[in-house]
């Protein structure tokens, strides 16, 4: 639930979801795909909210059976390999599985996809560069690379984990080689600020920060509830933490 937050969408408990939807319905875009329907809640400072479910039958009402918030962000990834990882728990929330790169890297990343049921029956083997954007989980602000370093001093010159501007795609492979790891959309990652600005979601009033962030792998759109940020953010600081990534396609 707290994702909704990082986009203005303040959500405290399960009632509050109910709230928005009751609220912003009438405003939200309604899109029917067979037996499931889609609704898309969209603000100007590019803050989405969706949420689906099935469609009314002689035995039962109309039922939604899931939610997610988006963002419309400007910051392109280049990619290659992509193919579609289903989910079995959730069924219309499945993810891409891809990597990103550039001109010396390339870093595997899993992305969940919000908006599923628009291209459920379009290719996605060829995408060729995406927009993912990093919902903060676990988010961190330094001033710059020596206040970082003072809370992660370096052990040796050769390696040191973290690092600003690195990356690393915790959700797709398991650091023990743990049989039950379930790959998932999730990086660990820490980078420089290129762009700050603190937006309000005119739906709710509510406000959140977004963030272009330099890492090794790419530059990112990152979105962060204002609580999670206890200073004034400058250009040129370093953010990261772990992150939530997601595509709208």
């Amino acid at each position: 639930m707290s994702h909704l937050s990082d986009v203005g969408f303040k959500v405290e408990k399960p009632e509050d979801i109910e709230k928005i939807i009751s609220n912003f319905k009438i405003q939200a875009e309604r899109k029917d795909f067979g037996n499931y329907f889609q609704y898309k809640l969209s603000d100007e400072s590019g803050a989405h909210f969706y949420w689906y479910g099935q469609k009314k039958t002689f035995f039962r009402q109309e039922q939604i059976v899931g939610f997610i918030p988006a963002f419309k962000g400007g910051i392109k990834q280049e990619i290659k390999g992509v193919h579609l990882l289903s989910n079995k728990e959730y069924p219309l929330e499945p993810s891409l599985d891809l990597w990103v790169y550039n001109n010396s890297d390339e870093y595997p990343l899993i992305i969940d996809i919000v908006n599923y049921l628009e291209i459920k029956d379009k290719k996605i083997e060829g995408l060729k560069e995406i927009n993912a954007i990093l919902f903060a989980k676990d988010f961190e602000y330094f001033n710059d690379n020596d206040d970082f370093y003072q809370k992660y001093p370096k052990k040796n010159e050769k390696a040191h984990i973290p690092a600003p501007g690195m990356f690393i795609p915790t959700g797709t492979f398991s650091p023990k080689d743990d049989p039950g790891f379930k790959p998932h959309a999730e990086c660990w990652c820490y980078g420089k600020i290129l762009k700050e600005e603190k937006l309000e979601n005119k739906l709710t009033g509510e406000y959140f920060y977004h963030f272009i962030m330099k890492t090794y792998a790419a530059e990112y759109d990152v979105v962060v509830d204002v609580k999670s940020v206890n200073v004034k953010p400058n250009i040129g600081a370093i953010i990261g933490g772990v992150f939530w990534p997601c595509t709208i396609l």
